[in-house]
């Protein structure tokens, strides 16, 4: 019996380190939540370069269109100057200047092709059964006894004897247990 208080300090240190969350605070746990900073590290990565991408794309379809435009007002200025523009040369320009007009608003209206991240479930595996199998070993304090018609019951220990005995109230009747020892078969070993 001097046995059992520190066994009960044991369960208790025990709650409370599972109470306080200690052991939910496993190394398992910290290279998840690492994996977990390094993957936005990568998704960020990959957003920042896909902008870099998109946004040199943009700058370059926008110089090319401030060169057309430069060139086309440079021959504007010339067939102005000039003032001997034919109706072929007057079309072909005002052509150039809808085509320019629309490359710009096309600039604006630009769409990406943009998949879902697929992120496969398998990249991560947690086990289903994390309690130990040692823990299913744990004895119960609790027994079975087997009874027998003339209310005695008995297991490997214990031996309970059934008694009635009549009570002060009268149609009630109170119940003893009598709880004794049994003692344990005796092995003999023969040679």
């Amino acid at each position: 019996n001097a046995q059992l208080p520190p066994l009960a300090d044991q369960i208790n240190a025990l709650s409370n380190q599972f109470n306080n969350g200690v052991l939910l605070e496993s190394s398992e746990l910290t290279a998840l939540k690492q994996w977990r900073e390094d993957a936005h590290k990568t998704v960020d990565q990959f957003y920042e370069r896909k902008y870099r991408q998109f946004e040199q794309v943009i700058q370059e379809r926008k110089a090319k269109q401030k060169k057309e435009l430069d060139r086309m007002r440079s021959n504007v200025n010339e067939l102005i100057q000039e003032q001997e523009a034919t109706q072929d040369q007057i079309d072909l320009m005002a052509e150039s200047i809808r085509s320019l007009e629309r490359d710009v608003n096309n600039l604006e209206h630009v769409h990406f092709n943009i998949n879902p991240l697929v992120i496969d479930d398998n990249l991560i595996s947690v086990p289903q059964e994390t309690a130990s199998r040692d823990l299913l070993l744990v004895p119960s304090m609790h027994q079975t006894m087997q009874s027998t018609p003339d209310r005695v019951m008995s297991n490997d220990k214990h031996r309970v004897e059934h008694q009635k005995r009549n009570s002060c109230f009268p149609g009630k009747q109170n119940t003893d247990f009598k709880t004794s020892r049994t003692k344990p078969p005796i092995s003999k070993n023969f040679s």
